[in-house]
């Protein structure tokens, strides 16, 4: 399904990168931007922006394609037939993996790794050996973290759904 999804995201790209236009953008180049930036303030852009500040550029693209990706996984489960590539733990994981090591890479790349590892010491006082511990296996624990919370939603969100079909299913057989 993973494999489905790239197909159908590069495809829809594809698509939508030979119909820009900067003169006369057409319907689907305005909802495709609607992704980066929206009137709502809840584009790609637009959160990047409220979190990064002016860094916001130098993180959309892979910000932007983990949450297309996660976003068609998605919306691909709700197709009957079709199972969401984020129900199975490994799909999230591979998602939080890459985005584990890409915010650890700029984070390095921001301070080097003398200043990255001294951010995890805290203010320079007696609890930065401490706090520097802690920090790293708080740091590690989003891997677990960013796995299991999203294939949890879409696990539990399959359940559900497999739920109401069986309800609606059952009176149809008996009749």
């Amino acid at each position: 399904m993973g494999l489905v999804v790239f197909v159908i995201g590069t495809l829809v790209a594809l698509f939508l990168s030979s119909r820009l236009s900067v003169e006369k953008p057409g319907a689907s180049q305005q909802i495709a931007e609607m992704f980066l930036t929206n009137p709502l303030g809840i584009g790609i852009r637009d959160l990047l922006e409220e979190n990064t500040g002016h860094h916001a550029p130098r993180y959309i693209a892979f910000v932007g394609s983990i949450s297309i990706f996660v976003l068609l996984s998605n919306l691909l489960g709700a197709f009957p037939f079709f199972a969401s590539p984020t129900g199975n733990v490994s799909v999230p994981l591979a998602c939080a993996i890459l985005t584990f090591l890409y915010f650890n890479w700029q984070g390095i790349r921001h301070h080097g790794i003398g200043g990255y590892l001294k951010h995890f010491a805290g203010p320079g006082s007696w609890l930065s050996q401490l706090i520097f511990p802690v920090e790293i296996i708080s740091t590690s624990a989003r891997l677990l973290s960013l796995t299991v919370r999203l294939w949890a939603n879409i696990f539990a969100s399959d359940m559900i759904y497999g739920i109401f079909l069986s309800l609606l299913a059952g009176p149809a057989l008996w009749g």
